[in-house]
């Protein structure tokens, strides 16, 4: 994991702020439409605290987190190339998990897509590259995610980026090319600006097979989450 001083923290979190305004900018022609979650139980605060507000309403979410659907680790949409190909998404198994979710209450589930960057998005050299595009798999397979979702009345909260990414680059038989060695997303503007120009505006323009919206427009994605837990990535030296 690498060692930040204070100086050099300072301008990681300014970057990772950054980051979330150039996605929150991205996103923002997409936050017109919505659809409404089932209703709180009861016996729920009547004051409302205990609901989120979204989209011009108060929303009730019961949701699981799901870092991968069958065991592929940063493979559940992607492919990691070193591993002989390895990719495991699978529309029979999301289908099977979202019946089984929707039978037990829940209405949202918080799916991992990058983790620390060994499937995807594609980058121009192991560390420290910038960002190219996609794999033939990554996007088809997060817009058959929401085709799904949007079948079984769930909403996803898609997690982009894990702590992983910030640890020193891996090598190919460890855990894939990619992995790690990206702190430069946070800290280097030019990088930052590949991730969003050539990662995030495809990914939110990709349409949806069988409906009228893209990934971003879709109203069965409930939301992004940039980082799952940043603080792991970052050391006051």
């Amino acid at each position: 994991m690498p060692t930040l001083n204070l100086p050099l923290l300072k301008r990681a979190l300014a970057g990772l702020t950054m980051l979330s305004l150039g996605v929150l900018i991205t996103l923002a022609p997409y936050l017109s439409r919505y659809t409404a979650l089932q209703a709180a139980p009861a016996g729920c605060p009547s004051d409302g605290r205990h609901l989120v507000p979204w989209r011009g309403g108060r929303w009730y979410l019961s949701g699981v987190n799901l870092p991968s659907l069958s065991g592929g680790y940063g493979a559940d949409f992607a492919t990691v190339e070193e591993w002989g190909n390895y990719h495991t998404y699978s529309s029979a198994a999301a289908e099977q998990v979202f019946a089984a979710l929707r039978a037990r209450g829940v209405n949202t589930v918080r799916w991992w897509v990058f983790l620390d960057g060994r499937g995807a998005p594609e980058f121009s050299a192991p560390s420290g590259g910038l960002v190219t595009g996609f794999d033939a798999t990554t996007l088809p397979s997060m817009a058959d995610a929401v085709r799904l979702a949007e079948r079984h009345n769930l909403y996803l909260v898609f997690t982009l980026w894990s702590f992983e990414m910030l640890e020193p680059d891996s090598t190919a038989a460890a855990k894939g090319e990619h992995a790690g060695g990206h702190r430069n997303l946070i800290v280097d503007a030019t990088a930052r600006r590949s991730f969003i120009e050539q990662g995030v505006v495809p990914m939110l323009n990709y349409p949806v097979a069988g409906t009228d919206y893209t990934i971003g427009t879709h109203p069965h994605v409930l939301g992004w989450d940039l980082f799952n837990e940043p603080e792991w990535g970052v050391e006051e030296g």
